[in-house]
């Protein structure tokens, strides 16, 4: 590739992108071509064994900044926040890392090293939740939501595991070509790789078909339509009652209602609460609501308001994590809610709550087996983004999750990642559905001990950079 001229150069380039990001693209949403994700990083990965260093560093930086794009530009106002910035930085030096590990490897051209870049990967993706803010957004893993067996090694590793496994088999095939010419262990090079990503498969698969637990809750999920989201106080109640009496013709336990189900001030919120309590009193069913609530001289809240069957607000959550721009509006609690029920514990959690894996992880260790996520999607594609994380964090920490969310999608899984219902919210009528849903049983590896893979994929990075760049090159290099 050294030796052909700009033009061409500059033509591949333009390819290598284009081809990466095609294939990623159609494998984004939970109900698409997961496979053509193992696939994508590998124009890429050719470019940067064959390329120039800093041309190839380029072509790695804009493909991931494009990417990046396309998930932070659902966000209102980012392109106008700080945000931006900090997104062009890290995918700078995601870029650099990963194109030095690639650099070292193909001087130095060891069959281990295949394995060193999905932990230089990992370690970045690592960096980039805890230093950017936007938590696990944008992961490569979450294009792994339609692979059930793939997805369960989230159970042991969280979604670190998931994305070295993607990752590796496209290093693999890549490497593989590199080393073809190269004297010793080029079958090794793609014949281990091969046998990681199988044994991770066998336990997914080994996973999958244990046995789930009996308990089960039956949940009614309600979203008004569009046309009805800025009804005044009154006139929500009256039409939620109306709903909640036609889903209680077959008695759920639980109705759930999604994000800003009210919009309440100083002056208004008893009247909310009051109008919600009756309608649970009334048809003795247990109600779930999403709050934003409006104060004159402090930040706002988003909370999610939990009342009994018999009138009673048993529970009220203060939303955990925002993305960095709410931040000034909204009030970050730090308290979760867990409700202690006959069919087990059940958690809430609010939207982007769930990008980051902190606030789920404590649910998982407070034994909770079913959670109910509020959310507010800005379209279909936003809902499919924030659906795959919530997946994810079902797998990652054993529970079942039930999503409700305004102008997207209405879902419900189970602990092992499998889609019991998916429904797109109806923008001219109401959308009203009735599940039954097993409860997880709230306890995981990864929720006992925390991001253990991706420190030790950090760690084994850093050490294998720092011995490297201090030797010299082979003399035939």
């Amino acid at each position: 590739m050294k030796g052909l001229f700009f033009w061409q150069r500059l033509l591949l380039a333009v390819v290598a992108i284009a081809t990466s990001a095609l294939l990623l693209n159609v494998a984004t949403d939970v109900t698409t071509l997961w496979y053509t994700a193992w696939l994508a990083p590998a124009p890429l990965l050719l470019f940067a064994y064959y390329g120039r260093f800093w041309e190839a560093w380029l072509v790695l930086f804009l493909s991931f900044s494009l990417g990046s794009a396309s998930y932070i530009l659902f966000y209102q106002n980012l392109l106008q926040s700080h945000l931006l910035w900090i997104t062009l930085l890290s995918s700078a030096a995601f870029a650099f890392f990963l194109m030095l590990t690639c650099w070292i490897c193909r001087n130095y051209a060891r069959w281990w090293m295949v394995f060193i870049l999905p932990l230089v990967w990992v370690s970045c993706e690592f960096m980039q939740a805890r230093l950017t803010g936007l938590g696990t957004l944008g992961d490569l893993a979450y294009t792994q939501i339609g692979f059930l067996p793939m997805l369960q090694i989230a159970y042991l590793t969280g979604i670190w595991g998931v994305s070295f496994m993607v990752v590796l088999l496209s290093n693999a095939i890549v490497f593989s070509i590199f080393m073809m010419n190269k004297p010793g262990g080029r079958f090794l090079c793609w014949l281990l790789p091969l046998l990681v990503v199988l044994s991770s498969l066998v336990f997914g698969m080994a996973r999958i078909s244990q046995p789930q637990l009996q308990d089960h809750v039956h949940v009614g999920l309600i979203v008004l339509p569009h046309d009805q989201r800025n009804l005044p106080v009154a006139q929500k109640i009256q039409r939620y009652g109306e709903l909640v009496k036609r889903l209680n013709r077959d008695p759920v336990q639980v109705a759930v209602m999604p994000e800003q189900t009210l919009t309440l001030n100083d002056h208004n919120w008893v009247e909310g609460l009051a109008g919600f309590s009756a309608i649970a009193k009334r048809y003795k069913t247990n109600l779930i609501l999403g709050v934003d609530r409006h104060y004159r001289a402090r930040k706002m809240r988003k909370e999610v308001w939990f009342i009994n069957a018999q009138g009673q607000l048993a529970g009220v959550y203060d939303k955990n994590a925002y993305l960095p721009k709410a931040l000034s509006r909204y009030h970050e609690g730090n308290r979760l809610l867990v409700l202690n029920k006959p069919s087990g514990l059940w958690g809430v959690a609010l939207c982007s709550d769930m990008d980051f894996q902190d606030v789920a992880r404590r649910y998982s260790r407070s034994g909770v087996g079913l959670m109910f996520v509020l959310g507010r999607d800005s379209n279909l594609h936003d809902a499919y983004i924030e659906t795959g994380g919530d997946i994810f964090r079902g797998v990652e920490n054993d529970f079942a999750v039930v999503r409700v969310a305004q102008g997207g999608l209405v879902t419900v899984s189970d602990d092992r990642g499998r889609i019991l219902s998916l429904e797109k919210v109806r923008q001219k009528e109401s959308t009203l559905l009735r599940v039954y849903v097993r409860l997880g049983r709230g306890k995981s590896v990864y929720a006992d001990a925390g991001d253990w893979f991706a420190y030790v994929c950090l760690v084994l990075s850093l050490l294998f950079l720092f011995r490297y760049l201090s030797l010299e090159l082979p003399k035939n290099k």
